[in-house]
């Protein structure tokens, strides 16, 4: 994964295709439901460039009289690198999710979350689907869930869509074949359009 957010940073600031653009390619028809305004990673990044200009100098300066003269050299080059790829990572991984969607698809509801995740549902799997707000231990303790039942599919934010999953024995193996092989009951999504992804998976998923 490392490997892609590289690729993903470096095309992005050099305008050429991206890796998220050619996934999202990939997915298939269906309806689209993308994860762009209000972010927790959106905040994050600006934040992480902010923390680069301030604080990491002042480590450096701090640390500079602690290291012995012929191990300065490497020793500021190692913290200048790992600061490097934490922006590169944070940058990466925003992108991938901006331009990777969810997608309800004919008979396949398929998950994203940048790189990171990537599930898929059968629609026949898919019992219920409603919205929920605040933050997850709130309406998990108002719903009687626990943290073991409920899957977050959300890079970092509160998410707003819950999918219960039941459906025939045949959809339920298929799924928890791959990545949800955890018995979770419920998936818990993060879209702009909550309400719109809720009204196209239901019709989707139960006409």
């Amino acid at each position: 994964m490392e490997g892609l957010l590289w690729l993903e940073a470096v095309c992005a600031a050099l305008g050429c295709r991206r890796p998220s653009q050619a996934v999202a390619a990939a997915l298939g028809p269906g309806m689209r439901f993308s994860l762009h305004k209000g972010s927790v990673s959106s905040i994050i990044l600006p934040l992480a460039v902010i923390a680069s200009c301030i604080d990491i100098p002042l480590i450096h300066l701090l640390l500079n009289g602690h290291v012995s003269q012929a191990m300065r050299g490497p020793f500021h080059a190692v913290l200048l690198a790992a600061n490097a790829w934490t922006l590169v990572w944070i940058f990466g991984d925003r992108s991938a999710v901006r331009h990777i969607p969810h997608v309800v698809g004919p008979s396949t509801l398929q998950l994203r979350v940048g790189f990171r995740l990537a599930v898929e549902v059968p629609l026949s799997a898919v019992r219920g689907v409603q919205t929920v707000k605040g933050p997850p231990r709130d309406w998990m303790q108002a719903k009687g869930l626990s943290r073991r039942d409920v899957m977050l599919i959300t890079p970092m934010d509160e998410p707003n869509v819950l999918i219960e999953i039941g459906g025939d024995l045949d959809a339920l193996r298929a799924l928890r074949s791959g990545r949800l092989a955890g018995g979770w009951r419920f998936l818990a999504v993060r879209v702009d359009d909550g309400e719109g992804f809720r009204k196209a998976l239901a019709i989707a998923a139960h006409g």
